[in-house]
């Protein structure tokens, strides 16, 4: 899905630019954000890079309490790919086994931790035990990977303009819901940007709740 809206992204006159922001500062005509290889400037700017969104937004002098929630899961190779024909839950321990292609991803887990600590091994230790006592001793994992979720106090994304500048707008912080809630929060944060009427009162969302 991120690959088609990349591409729709592209196709309707948009440009990606691969590389690492270091910074971004209010400037009097807009916004500049200085990469690794050059600085841009732009009229307006959508902050939406998830947990990493906290480091950009301390630069603004915004204090939001954004954190990382970590989840966690490992691939299974298959070789009968028919074993599993739906995603399973198992409730009591708070995991997930889903079929992939010819491969079963295991996930779950929730941790608080800096964006930039290292995986905690005792996490996936965790998960292999419970892959063995789901699928019994037969099994072979074909890699390991954790990701950061953006959370708030309150589980309520952010959106909306940074309150000392409405030339930069915010949208992060949705926490286990980011995918399902993409489309419309790109619709609502167009429309902030346009300052038109919104499809859904923006309040609940604003940053200000935490100021």
């Amino acid at each position: 899905m991120s690959r088609c809206y990349a591409k729709y992204f592209v196709e309707n006159g948009g440009k990606i630019i691969k590389d690492q922001v270091n910074r971004v500062k209010c400037e009097n005509n807009g916004v500049s954000v200085q990469t690794t290889t050059e600085t841009h400037y732009f009229d307006r700017l959508v902050i939406a890079a998830g947990s990493a969104s906290k480091k950009l937004i301390d630069q603004l002098g915004c204090k939001l309490p954004l954190v990382s929630e970590r989840g966690y899961h490992i691939m299974i190779r298959s070789d009968n790919p028919t074993r599993l024909t739906r995603p399973v839950a198992w409730l009591d321990k708070s995991v997930f086994l889903s079929p992939i292609e010819e491969s079963m991803r295991l996930a779950g887990m929730a941790e608080f931790a800096h964006i930039d600590a290292p995986a905690t091994k005792l996490r996936i230790d965790n998960l292999k035990a419970q892959a063995k006592e789901m699928l019994g001793d037969d099994i072979e994992y074909s890699s390991e990977w954790f990701g950061s979720r953006p959370a708030t106090p309150d589980t309520i994304p952010i959106i909306g303009h940074l309150p000392s500048n409405n030339k930069v707008t915010l949208a992060f912080g949705h926490g286990h819901i980011g995918l399902t809630l993409s489309a419309v929060t790109g619709r609502l944060v167009s429309e902030l940007v346009q300052g038109v009427t919104a499809c859904v009162d923006p309040t609940p969302f604003s940053p200000k709740r935490f100021l």
